[in-house]
């Protein structure tokens, strides 16, 4: 309640006409909750690597994201290829599964995304066979990833981050663990000369990269085109709008809004928007046709 106050009283002492507001749900939040104490309107926008924000087509972030996760794909693609190792690479996006499903683009050779739960026999069956046909394998998994009773399991802290959410750590040591004790030693000494399964699988976090660096064109365009259709929604009066992009078969890629109001529940709470059943194939372990 503090800080609060303080923010409130600066706002009012610099003569704030309006404020714009660039980050996910808890920002969100939090803009409504400025507005409540100043009265100052306020308009969002969705600028978040997760992409997890209902009611826009992208997220201003997430391209960019996207594009740092192939990076690291393709880089250590080659390793896998040279070495014959088993990789897996662990993308940020919480509870919602874009960037994974975005990173397909690097051919990843399984993809695991926190809305399907791990199969974990398939995704044993599905490493021995592609490891015996190619003698490399890559995963790329989210760090929200959860087992077949729900369990994340990245979810090794009882800590949270600022908004409260659990930090996740861990998805890729814990999923490398569980394959060693499937596949055992035999099937990596054998095929890719390695000891064990323990020196053939390797685990790697893309971390905090997607998250800075310099935006790809998509998110610069996108990004000013928002900020501008913010400032637009606050100077015609409207209050605690989101600036979103639209898109269709017709028209492209187009600017709207919607009232935040429309993001919440009974309870006022905006809950993360999940990656859609349709746009994932459970069964290959891979983007779905229609996902693609």
């Amino acid at each position: 309640e503090k800080i609060q106050a303080q923010c409130r009283q600066f706002l009012i002492d610099q003569a704030f006409n309006g404020l714009v507001v660039l980050g996910g749900n808890g920002s969100f939040q939090g803009a409504k909750r400025l507005h409540e104490l100043s009265d100052i309107p306020v308009a969002c926008i969705p600028c978040t690597i997760d992409n997890d924000i209902m009611g826009t087509e992208h997220c201003i972030g997430f391209d960019t994201a996207c594009n740092t996760a192939l990076d690291a794909i393709d880089k250590i693609r080659d390793t896998a290829l040279s070495l014959n190792r088993h990789f897996i690479i662990e993308v940020m996006g919480r509870h919602s599964g874009y960037i994974a499903l975005g990173a397909a683009y690097g051919q990843p050779d399984i993809i695991l995304v926190p809305e399907s739960p791990v199969d974990l026999a398939l995704v044993t069956e599905r490493v021995e066979e592609v490891y015996r046909h190619q003698q490399n394998v890559v995963i790329i998994c989210g760090e929200g990833i959860v087992d077949s009773e729900g369990a994340e399991f990245g979810a090794r802290r009882e800590s949270t981050d600022p908004s409260g959410n659990l930090l996740l750590s861990g998805a890729a040591e814990r999923l490398k663990s569980l394959l060693c004790d499937n596949l055992g030693d035999a099937l990596f000494r054998d095929i890719g000369g390695h000891s064990d399964a323990a020196t053939a699988i390797f685990t790697r976090k893309v971390g905090h990269t997607q998250r800075g660096g310099r935006p790809l064109m998509f998110d610069r365009f996108h990004a000013s085109q928002l900020g501008s259709h913010a400032v637009d929604l606050l100077t015609s009066g409207q209050n605690n709008h989101v600036s979103t992009i639209q898109w269709s078969a017709d028209d492209g890629f187009t600017l709207g809004h919607h009232s935040a109001e429309e993001f919440r529940d009974k309870w006022g709470v905006i809950h993360a928007r999940r990656v859609d059943p349709s746009f994932y194939d459970s069964s290959l372990l891979q983007v779905s046709a229609h996902g693609s």
